[in-house]
């Protein structure tokens, strides 16, 4: 992230989005992993800690649907600069990529009133009801209710369409320019970006799918689990994918990372060097010492 922050690549309207998507992720991943996992190692039910496991979900859900509004605005860009890259430069340029930054932030203020998805260590998965499958206590109509369920799965299927939509026209008109128009082949970077893009947003379209299906049918703990650690991937994995599909932000890294390595190179042959020498000044020292000893038997 902080390699971002360089000028030869933040002046890029996607690399803004980017950003903003991975201080997301260092705010969900303790909320949808950690927290999650140490619950079920003590498992510990919601009432246990009613307002760490609360807040939990509410942090990893709202940040969870406002990178979803940033997919939807990452894609909207990538489909954009591609297509018609002048009006691209009108809609993003500027100051007005801050203000769409804004929108997720906003979006996610909306739904913090919403009813969050808690943990739930009977499906080892996040769930509307923090006593779902709790004998006598599921069904709670504080925790249950119909408004919620056609909120979460509205924001999911639109996600899944705006995503499917603006993507699919990249690939349709990218086709239509190379192969009717002959047309030049998109550079290098914005090769890069998009691939970077789709990745990171193509990962978006699994999760959802699997909970908006979890809301409405029943299915094995299994899937329960993998719709769980699709939710975690989706926010760990993102460095990785930044990493080895950018050669230029891999360089970056690497350079910000230079003065360690070779600090680390120049301590480790001193210190090699140094204890070599200490053996052998040991030995020659013994070896007098058994010389002196020889000649004082003589």
């Amino acid at each position: 992230m902080y390699a971002m922050l360089k000028k030869e690549f933040f002046q890029y309207t996607a690399y803004k989005f980017m950003f903003l998507m991975g201080i997301y992720d260092l705010f969900i991943l303790p909320c949808n992993g950690m927290i999650t996992g140490l619950q079920v190692i003590w498992g510990e039910h919601f009432c246990n800690n009613p307002k760490l496991y609360y807040f939990a979900g509410v942090i990893g859900s709202d940040g969870f649907y406002a990178v979803g509004i940033i997919c939807i605005i990452l894609a909207f860009d990538r489909f954009l600069e591609m297509s018609f890259p002048s009006l691209a430069r009108y809609v993003f340029g500027g100051v007005k990529t801050y203000l769409w930054l804004c929108v997720p932030i906003l979006y996610q203020i909306y739904v913090g009133f919403q009813l969050p998805h808690v943990f739930n260590i009977k499906i080892y998965a996040m769930n509307s009801d923090p006593y779902h499958k709790i004998p006598e206590m599921e069904n709670n109509p504080k925790f249950h209710f119909a408004e919620f369920r056609i909120f979460h799965g509205l924001n999911n299927g639109l996600l899944i369409v705006f995503l499917v939509l603006f993507y699919g026209g990249l690939i349709i008109i990218a086709k239509i320019k190379t192969k009717v128009y002959n047309k030049p082949q998109i550079s290098k970077v914005q090769r890069q970006m998009t691939t970077q893009a789709l990745c990171v947003c193509g990962e978006m379209f699994l999760a959802p799918c699997l909970h908006i299906f979890m809301m409405f049918v029943e299915f094995p703990v299994f899937i329960e689990i993998a719709a769980h650690f699709s939710w975690i991937c989706l926010h760990g994995d993102t460095p990785v994918i930044y990493y080895f599909l950018n050669k230029s932000l891999r360089k970056a890294v690497k350079k910000m990372f230079s003065p360690i390595t070779k600090k680390f190179q120049r301590v480790t042959p001193f210190s090699t060097s140094f204890s070599t020498n200490n053996r052998v000044e040991a030995y020659k020292n013994s070896s007098n010492i058994s010389v002196t000893k020889n000649s004082a038997a003589y």
